[in-house]
């Protein structure tokens, strides 16, 4: 397991105040001394590790934005869809949990958080765009901004109310629908 892979494996299982450089150390097999020849301090790998985290998101987003086969609304569904089944993945739903938190102490993070959701915002906003080009920018960013910040609350009703795969199979019909309505 690599080094980012192991941070990561840490944030899910201990939290931020286990993510240490001796713990990600252990986890990933190798000495602390050779950890601290690449990152020498918990912030520098806290970057990377965040990086390593959105390369994830910025790879699926651009494969959608970029499919010619879609039209503009099925490539918002798309993503729409995909953010949906991942926010279910109980390690994904941790990391952003902790993500936040660490973003309330850690200036560094918050404003990785602030320019990861900036980013997604505006790959929405040029779905948008797409979709309703007369609709005017102002508008087209507010509601790419309430439509990433719909799914991320499905996210949080996810993790306080453990809904079945059958609650959560409605709420995302009716999230689809309500952000495509959003772009229309």
């Amino acid at each position: 397991m690599n080094i980012l892979e192991s941070a990561r494996n840490v944030l899910l299982t201990e939290g931020y105040a286990g993510l240490t450089l001796r713990n990600i150390a252990s986890v990933a097999g190798i000495r602390l001394s050779n950890l601290q020849y690449y990152y020498p301090s918990k912030d520098n790998l806290v970057e990377d590790l965040l990086t390593f985290i959105f390369s994830v998101y910025y790879h699926r987003y651009n494969q959608i934005s970029l499919d010619k086969n879609l039209t503009p609304e099925e490539k918002l569904t798309a993503l729409t869809e995909y953010l949906l089944k991942d926010i279910r993945d109980k390690a994904v739903n941790k990391v952003f949990f902790e993500l936040w938190t660490l973003s309330q102490h850690n200036s560094y993070v918050s404003e990785m958080l602030s320019d990861m959701y900036d980013n997604y915002c505006d790959l929405l906003d040029d779905l948008i765009a797409n979709i309703s080009p007369e609709m005017p920018a102002a508008k087209r960013k507010n509601r790419a901004i309430l439509a990433a910040f719909l799914i991320e609350g499905i996210m949080v009703h996810i993790n306080i109310n453990q809904a079945s795969d059958k609650d959560l199979s409605a709420i995302d019909k009716e999230c689809v629908e309500l952000v495509q309505y959003l772009a229309h």
